[in-house]
């Protein structure tokens, strides 16, 4: 199965956002972007591991620390702002999911599933796209919303959007 461990958003969260890639859209009619029910923070990806593999990490992943706050900053893009290709939105203050990320993958790498192949950015994806775009004049509110849950997705890959099944919640404190 196809597995990765995200932060869930609020649903008023997910809704502003679902409405500002509807917005670049509008701009750039050729982009894909991702449906309001999937949107989320990536905090790892592990890709196909077995059925076994997935039950030790559901039983492992927990106590992942207390609810903080996060506040949506800025519009980017990957590779770059003027060449987007991954439309994703960012975060003023990011120290504490940050930190969310390393529990993730210091749980996760004691468990023997492979290291991370690059470093964690945080973002949310909004849209992707084959032709590169130019996001730099887009701008996304400053709203502020708390990181409550973890969840660990199986991610079934179907046209024309992947599904997302939640296998497991992890409940930060304070939530």
């Amino acid at each position: 199965m196809r597995v990765f461990i995200a932060l869930n958003l609020p649903k008023d969260i997910k809704s502003i956002l679902f409405d500002l890639g509807r917005e670049i859209r509008i701009r750039y009619p050729f982009i894909k972007p991702v449906p309001e029910g999937n949107l989320h923070i990536t905090l790892r990806f592990l890709g196909e591991i077995s059925e076994e593999k997935c039950e030790i990490l559901k039983e492992n992943l927990k106590d992942l620390g207390k609810s903080f706050p996060l506040k949506l900053s800025k519009v980017g893009g990957f590779p770059t702002e003027m060449g987007a290709r991954v439309i994703w939105v960012g975060f003023e203050e990011d120290k504490e999911l940050v930190e969310l990320s390393f529990k993730v993958d210091t749980i996760v790498d004691s468990l023997g599933f492979p290291k991370r192949d690059k470093p964690f950015v945080p973002h949310i994806t909004l849209a992707r796209t084959e032709k590169p775009v130019n996001v730099e004049n887009f701008k996304v509110k400053n709203l502020t919303f708390f990181a409550k849950e973890v969840v660990i997705y199986q991610s079934i890959l179907a046209k024309p959007n992947a599904i997302y099944k939640s296998l497991k919640v992890i409940h930060l404190e304070g939530d």
